[in-house]
């Protein structure tokens, strides 16, 4: 048995190699040829059941990372990132921040919410949409912004046994994405 050792191959000693040898039936583990000692693999690498103790740990897939069942040893398997998560693969998976969101298990990265919705949580599956009198401009938004003047007021009056009704102006919200100016007797 060798070790690779740039472009030489050195042979490994036979006190290394009974070593070796005895993670060989460890899984998660594998021989380190610069410790020389057998040793877990990393939280953020796997390495397959019976698979040779010369095979270096290995990242998990996008949208996946390694599952550790036992602390004493390193992962064996993967397991999909859940819906609101996301993974490179080289890491372990991570909340999606706020203003975006994965809708899907096994992603590997965030979708940043549209105009005219919001996500203030880590970690969500969807973005909220905008609520009454509120709005966003850009996508990735962490809060919608007030339309300023958005609450109109009606003024009704009696004049002469009759009712007449008179619009206040101010703002109103288009599409949940933009504020503009309500015009003369509009109202919203």
């Amino acid at each position: 048995k060798f070790e690779n050792a740039g472009d030489l191959s050195v042979p490994l000693t036979a006190v290394e190699i009974n070593f070796a040898d005895s993670c060989a039936t460890d899984d998660g583990m594998f021989y380190n040829t610069s410790s020389k000692a057998c040793e877990k693999c990393p939280d953020d690498k796997y390495k397959k059941e019976g698979e040779s103790q010369y095979v270096e740990c290995r990242y998990c897939g996008a949208g996946q990372q390694p599952i550790n069942t036992n602390s004493d040893k390193g992962s064996v398997l993967c397991e999909d990132c859940d819906q609101g998560y996301y993974s490179t693969g080289l890491t372990r998976c991570n909340m999606c921040p706020v203003g975006s969101y994965t809708d899907a298990a096994k992603q590997s990265t965030c979708t940043l919410c549209e105009i005219g919705k919001y996500q203030n949580e880590p970690g969500k599956n969807a973005c909220e949409t905008c609520g009454k009198g509120t709005y966003s401009s850009t996508t990735g938004s962490t809060e919608c912004t007030k339309c300023y003047g958005s609450v109109s007021k009606t003024i009704k009056e009696v004049v002469g046994g009759v009712e007449t009704a008179n619009i206040v102006t101010g703002s109103k919200v288009v599409g949940g994405t933009s504020c503009i100016s309500c015009t003369y007797n509009e109202y919203h």
